[in-house]
């Protein structure tokens, strides 16, 4: 006699793995989600907190552009002798979400004044298919973040 495995030990083997595999698998694609909002999360409120200290640093207004349903965002300052600007995307890897729901008081796009302080309040929404990082920016220019939470399956219907 040889020692080895039956077919149906193979079997069972394999499918307790399959078993594995499909509880694995949603979990895993969740957490990475959950991962690439708050990663997209984070990076734009270090560019609110960098404007706001190139705002102060420049003794200029520096705003910060956001679109609803965009990718992107852009940074325009406006210093003696000549301003910066610079976009960010968060369409590509390791991001790969969207801006939702930019208001700071009636505008939707975030100012800095000359002295670093916002000219109002506000909000903005970071967002993957199914998760949501809120944002706010408080009266200082402070920025916090709060989610991810879930919310409808959905994406922009035109990337502007």
């Amino acid at each position: 006699m040889r020692a080895g495995f039956t077919l149906l030990e193979l079997v069972i083997v394999l499918a307790i793995i399959a078993t594995a595999a499909a509880i694995a698998v949603p979990r895993w694609a969740g957490a990475h989600q959950a991962r690439r909002v708050e990663t997209a999360a984070v990076r734009v409120a270090s560019d609110i907190a960098s404007a706001k200290e190139l705002a102060r640093a420049s003794s200029a207004p520096v705003l910060v552009e956001f679109v609803d349903g965009s990718a992107s965002y852009r940074i325009r300052a406006s210093a003696p002798g000549g301003g910066g600007s610079f976009a960010t995307s968060l369409a590509l890897p390791p991001y790969e979400a969207w801006i939702a729901s930019p208001k700071f008081g009636a505008e939707t796009h975030l100012t800095f004044g000359a002295l670093g302080a916002p000219e109002s309040a506000g909000t903005v929404h970071v967002r993957t298919p199914t998760l949501l990082c809120i944002l706010s920016v408080d009266a200082s220019g402070a920025c916090s973040t709060a989610g991810p939470t879930k919310v409808a399956r959905g994406r922009p219907t035109e990337e502007k």
